[in-house]
């Protein structure tokens, strides 16, 4: 984070002394405005002084005025986009311009004049502050620091430090006062060498590795092939030496050696001391990969967080219980030395032996008593803060280990949300400084594993989303409300003894109550409430308040801010909207809030005290009919209502980790606790429709109540991933050389999985593995009910149960005469090493409901059927002696377990892990699926990755851009416009696209159908390469009748796209691995997809049990 407020002081002092009293402009927004224009005329003169939020947005146009920009123009650009944040959309550059020109008490203070039209602007000669073009121009062209905490560390003595609502007491010794710790050097370089090794320098590497860990490491290297594409034509050839140079997109089909050539590259780079970091999926694998390093004797430390220690504990104790149960409090881990939630301080306090909660350790906030003593004796300084000071046991303090080793550790392991949202520790450095621009800093070579995996994680962390209530009992607060009114009861709301945890069950009753106001309002089906209810709707308290603020004041809509009676009404609701329960201060509409949260809408007493707050704060001039009064009522309660949701959303959110614990919330969290830092913002493009944040109700399509979710579009989050090499570059500073590693990251039109970045080259595995995969085999074999129908789960609605039941019923129930059933002559011709079978469901509720029918049906399958479960199943199964579930990331063990068989969801274990047996084979030979795979109905994913590639593939689109521009090159404004336009209706489009497979367009290459089709192919092959490790073919069984409608209901027509996923993927591939000269497939894309889906193909285009439209 830079400091983007220490230049406006010299100028806000010369203006403070003539500033006007009277004006609703201030002095921040004043200076801001100016710097922007300033900004405009250095680098686009010409440019209309409207068209300055384009250039903020980040997106790099290809814009005419930017085509001969230099290198010091570049760096103005990227201060500004620091400083203006608040200006990235067209709306509030715009008002923030009207206003500056508008006002007349700053006459003789504005350093521009605009017109009316807010095109033309020029600067003007002024007295105040004359050289304010200098301090524009100084603030622009030189380095941005970053923002500092200046701490003071505590000396022997005694503090008082907060401990919730009390005060304790610690008492420190000389000897604790340690040496301070070393920082990170924050430089950064101007330039760096391209990275070369030598295929043999790499085996020399993985020979020295086994000398240390006998880890088979040159073995696994040797079956892996590097080809690269030749740079003047699409052919791949062999390449023995790797040469990293700026952004390098690597991709190998799975089992192919990815993870091998990262973990060896890694240590070769630290053996000739370069700094590395691996970016992995999640913390538990970045803790095991800092063990393989640490055994090397390579320095190594993960980035992690410090919330959710306990979890991530709880999950490496359960990973290691797998591996030696009878060694439970005996286990060891290099891990648990960056996982620790002791504080020192705790064994200090005076008073009380109760150690401090993690996350209210006063690692910064000790008052010296003396120091306060002395405050509170002086009363003319009982105002003023005391001095705080930071706890001096830092450099030996187990809890910030982590912060600490990463100081000199050679490889850095982190996870996507560790990159964006830690900073480092203002005790290790004062800068304002996240993870990932320090990575930027100090690297030179990052890995990142699982590229497509990681970019759809950036993607959601930059726009999260979430299904609040619903039917189902799958919704966030359904779920959350069960577990909390459980919990309470258990312990007789001992809880609430704790005054975070009372304040915290407050606010989520309150909102429960607030949440069915808002459904009851909804099922009344009022006509006024249609523009916020309807699906392609999407709505927030701001945007409902000023649709009635224009109502009520009768200003124009188009030119609304220049109208005084919309502005005096957005002025009050504005206010609400930051306290809508008035806990600061009452106000009228947060009174009329807690009516509308107790009362009911139709309540006469409410009714009747929202029509005198619309009639006494209406425009005088504004007459309403007693029909149009009573829908605006109706729409204030709703606003009403919305307002205070949003507002206890955010306070749930705020203090999660207060009753995460007390509650036995763990594993309930939501992606809506992280909204992506600020610090962002100058380095990442905002969403392409404008940042967006709201909420949209879905209609269910029975007679129950529908959906509400709540999304944030804060950002394009795979830029951070696409341009990691060069995010700073503005600012002069070079980044790391980074290699992007995937097994289906080029996935055709796939909104997330397909990465836009040129693939470079591929890894290949030997031929003989390759040969021995091919001879896998796909089957479509439907299931059929008593009455003669085909069973299908997915589509079944709430029989999706019973379908699912049935389908197991056919595949588990004896055969005639006491025979075998299917799954046990499936098994029984497998190879003997790998007699088990895999069966995928949608969800985990679904592998529970399908294992505690299997073992109702088979009781004598009992032992040995293995459900997944999450990493943080609260009953946390598998170290606690339960044999009967597996945690997510233990699954790597199921082969020990004496199970045959394994039920998972298809998306807990798409990639991760390998299940090998003894021979390090795969260890699963069959795998059935029971549903077919499809996004969910209120899964706003798609739409997400499908507006982040849209941006990605269209920012540059010069026919695009130029499409409201005279010329037909592309301006700046009319870029800018183009694009918001376009990328508005677009993700309008997707946000009312009714998620059912067969209703999916699919007229172009482009189509929805298709990019679903592309989504659900990666996910089918990362599954099946679980299957296929070590060479090994798999027995594929599709068992859903929603696979291919047709072919189950034996229609006269066979299936297509339109009915088949599986038709849809085979037609997918289909024309790569076909010879006709003239398709539009270029030849690396041909190699591209025999390398990554060639066994794929061979089983799919074989398939048996389908009927296809010819």
């Amino acid at each position: 984070m830079r400091d983007t407020s220490s230049w406006r002081e010299r100028l806000s002092n010369a203006l403070w002394k003539v500033w006007p009293s009277e004006t609703d402009l201030n002095k921040t927004t004043f200076c801001d405005v100016e710097l922007g224009l300033y900004l405009l005329s250095q680098l686009a003169p010409e440019a209309p002084a409207k068209s300055l939020w384009v250039l903020l947005t980040g997106y790099q146009f290809p814009v005419t005025e930017a085509q001969n920009w230099s290198e010091e123009q570049r760096h103005m650009l990227g201060n500004a986009r620091h400083i203006l944040t608040q200006f990235r959309s067209e709306y509030s550059w715009e008002k923030a311009i009207r206003r500056y020109r508008q006002i007349n008490e700053l006459e003789v203070l504005r350093g521009y004049d605009i017109d009316e039209k807010l095109e033309h602007f020029s600067a003007r000669e002024v007295s105040i502050c004359s050289e304010r073009e200098e301090i524009y121009a100084d603030t622009l062209s030189k380095p941005l620091k970053h923002r500092r905490k200046t701490i003071k560390w505590a000396e022997a003595g005694s503090y008082e430090c907060p401990d919730g609502k009390y005060r304790r007491t610690v008492r420190i010794p000389e000897e604790l006062v340690l040496p301070l710790p070393k920082g990170h050097n924050l430089e950064g370089k101007t330039q760096r060498e391209a990275i070369a090794v030598s295929w043999e320098d790499l085996m020399e590497t993985a020979r020295w590795m086994d000398s240390l860990s006998g880890d088979r490491w040159e073995q696994r290297l040797s079956r892996v092939r590097l080809e690269l594409f030749d740079p003047d034509n699409d052919s791949l050839a062999p390449a023995e030496t790797l040469t990293l140079d700026g952004l390098m997109h690597l991709i190998g089909m799975v089992s192919s050696g990815k993870s091998t050539l990262m973990d060896i590259l890694a240590v070769w780079a630290a053996k000739q001391k370069l700094h590395v970091t691996i970016v992995v999926g999640d913390v538990v694998g970045a803790l095991n990969r800092a063990k393989l390093f640490a055994r090397l004797g390579i320095s190594v430390a993960p980035i992690l967080g410090a919330s959710n220690r306990e979890r991530h504990t709880n999950r490496l104790h359960r990973t290691l219980t797998a591996e030696e149960p009878l060694a439970q409090l005996e286990q060891e881990h290099i891990g648990f030395q960056w996982l620790s939630t002791a504080c020192p301080l705790s064994e200090l306090r005076s008073d009380v032996s109760v150690p401090f909660k993690m996350g209210k350790q006063p690692c910064l906030n000790l008052t010296a008593i003396a120091d306060s003593d002395e405050e509170n004796s002086d009363g003319a300084n009982k105002s003023k803060t005391p001095k705080t000071y930071a706890c001096p046991i830092y450099s030996a303090c187990p809890f910030h280990q982590a912060q600490r080793d990463l100081v000199d550790a050679s490889i850095w392991i982190a996870t996507p949300a560790s990159l964006v949202y830690p900073r480092v520790a203002p005790q290790i450095n004062s800068e304002y400084i996240r993870f990932a621009e320090l990575v930027y800093r100090h690297s030179n070579l990052v890995i990142v594993d699982e590229t497509d995996q990681v970019q759809v994680q950036l993607d959601s962390l930059f726009c999260p989303s979430q299904k609040l209530f619903g039917s189902g009992g799958d919704s966030w607060l359904g779920q959350i409300q069960q577990q909390v009114v459980q919990q309470l009861n258990q312990q007789g709301r001992g809880q609430l003894a704790d005054t975070d945890v009372n304040s915290w069950c407050q606010a989520h009753g309150m909102l429960q109550m607030a949440m069915n106001r808002i459904y009851a309002l909804i099922f009344k089906q009022e006509p006024a409430l249609d523009p916020w209810i309807k699906q392609e709707q999407y709505f927030t308290d701001w945007l409902i308040l000023s649709k009635l603020a224009i109502k009520l004041s009768g200003a124009p809509k188009d030119s609304r801010d220049n109208h005084s009676g919309y502005r005096k009404l957005m002025g009050l609701f504005e206010s609400y909207i930051d306290d809508p329960l008035g806990n600061r201060s009452k106000s009228r509409l947060s009174e009329l809030t807690q009516q509308a949260i107790l009362k009911d809408t139709n309540d006469n007493l409410l009714g009747e005290d929202l029509k005198q707050w619309i009639v006494e704060n209406k425009q005088a001039d504004v007459s309403l009919t007693e029909e149009q009064l009573k829908e605006v009522i109706l729409q204030l309660a709703f606003a009403l209502l919305v307002a205070v949701l949003q507002s206890l959303i955010n306070q749930l959110l705020r203090d999660w980790k207060y009753v995460e614990s007390p509650l036995r919330l763990e594993g309930q969290s939501s992606m809506l606790f992280h909204s992506p830092p600020r610090d962002y913002e100058a380095i990442i493009p905002a969403a392409p429709m404008g940042n967006v944040l709201g909420f949209q109700y879905l209609k269910s399509s029975d007679s129950k109540g529908g959906d509400l979710r709540f999304f944030k579009c804060m950002g394009v989050g795979r830029w951070l991933l696409l341009h990691l090499h060069e995010l700073f570059a503005a600012e002069g500073i070079v980044g790391p050389h980074v290699l992007l590693l995937s097994g289906t990251s080029w996935a055709g039109t796939s909104p997330g999985y397909h990465v836009q970045v040129p693939v470079a080259g591929v890894l290949r595995s030997p031929e003989e593995e390759l040969k021995a995969i091919e001879d896998s085999t796909f089957e479509f074999n439907p299931f059929y009910d008593k009455e003669g129908r085909p069973i299908s789960v997915s589509g079944a609605g709430q029989r999706r149960v019973a379908a699912l039941k049935e389908i197991l019923d056919k595949l588990a129930k004896p055969g005639g005469l006491g025979g075998d059933s299917r799954l046990e002559r499936e098994r029984d011709e497998l190879p003997e090493s790998r007699q088990r079978i895999l069966l995928l469901v949608g969800s985990y509720d679904q592998a529970k409901v399908a294992q505690e029918h299997l073992e109702n049906l088979r009781p004598d399958w009992r032992g040995q059927t293995v459900r997944l479960v999450p990493d943080d199943d609260e009953f946390e199964s598998q170290w606690l002696g339960n044999e009967s579930s597996l945690q997510r990331g233990i699954v790597h063990k199921f082969a020990s377990t004496g199970a045959w068989i394994l039920i998972a969801p298809l998306m807990a274990i798409e990639r991760g892990h390998n299940i090998l047996n003894e021979e390090n084979k795969a260890a699963i030979g069959a795998a059935y699926f029971l549903v077919r795979p499809h996004p969910r109905p209120d899964d706003i994913s798609y739409a997400i990755h499908s507006i982040a590639r849209w941006a990605i593939a269209n920012y540059a689109n010069t026919a695009l851009l130029a499409s409201k521009c005279e010329a037909g090159l592309p301006t700046i404004d009319g870029a800018g416009n183009s694009f918001r336009d376009r990328a508005y209706r677009r993700w309008r489009y997707l946000l009312s696209l009714p998620m059912i497979y067969s209703t999916l367009p699919n007229k172009d290459t482009n189509s929805d159908l298709k990019a679903v089709s592309w989504n659900q192919l990666v996910s089918i092959w990362q599954v099946i390469g679980r299957l296929i490790r070590g060479g090994s073919p798999a027995n594929v069984v599709f068992c859903d009748a929603a696979f291919a409608r047709r072919t189950a209901f034996q229609e006269d027509r066979g299936d297509e796209p339109q009915t088949s996923l599986l038709v849809s993927i085979k037609q997918l591939l289909s024309p790569y691995f076909a010879t006709d000269s003239e398709s539009c497939i270029t030849e690396r894309e041909r190699e591209l997809v025999r390398a990554l889906y060639g066994p794929f193909y061979s089983a799919i285009k074989d398939i048996g049990g389908i009927d296809e439209e010819v």
